[in-house]
């Protein structure tokens, strides 16, 4: 449902996602608009923030990695998956990802000193941190209603978001797949 909400503010109507068979199940990211940043609003974060993390990923191997909070619930923060295929062009066998938390946001920049292929998903969980915008809340109601306004988004060089198609597979969880190294976040769209 929170799906057609979203394409139906894209621009896009219920038969959109009924018949286009890559919202269905994406495997690779889907930009559905891209906007200002005053057409969304930035979901803040609380709690002791995650530690910046370096991952090293060895050509040809998946991983998973999970930021958590701080002390003293160390509540999940982020998920980040990188499938086998994602460095299986890099012109070496071991890549130094690095993943910078956002202060205040939920948020972080994705880096790598290989080109990123495809395959990458985000999924940013927010169960015991999350703080709702005032605006969002006075728009929509009520935090049920906030959430079906979650989406993961990508800030651009001069400040614009491009949204992603994101989808909720558990509660308290917006995940997307996205294209690589950059900025990201989730926000609430207007």
């Amino acid at each position: 449902m929170s799906f057609l909400l979203l394409v139906a503010a894209c621009g896009g109507g219920a038969s959109t996602a009924a018949t286009d068979p890559a919202l269905q199940h994406p495997t690779a990211p889907v930009e559905l608009r891209r906007v200002a940043r005053d057409q969304v609003d930035i979901v803040e974060v609380g709690g002791i923030a995650p530690n910046d993390t370096i991952l090293r990923v060895l050509k040809g191997v998946a991983r998973t990695l999970v930021l958590r909070h701080g002390p003293p619930d160390h509540a999940e923060f982020l998920e980040l998956i990188l499938p086998a295929t994602v460095f299986a062009g890099a012109g070496k066998d071991t890549i130094l990802v690095t993943v910078t938390t956002r202060p205040g946001i939920y948020g972080v920049e994705l880096s790598a000193d290989a080109d990123w292929g495809p395959g990458t998903e985000v999924a940013f969980k927010y169960a015991v941190h999350f703080y709702a915008p005032s605006g969002a809340l006075r728009r929509y109601g009520t935090l049920t209603e906030v959430a079906k306004h979650l989406t993961i988004a990508r800030r651009e060089r001069n400040g614009d978001l491009t949204i992603f198609y994101s989808t909720a597979p558990a509660p308290d969880v917006s995940r997307a797949f996205v294209p690589g190294a950059g900025s990201y976040e989730m926000v609430i769209t207007k």
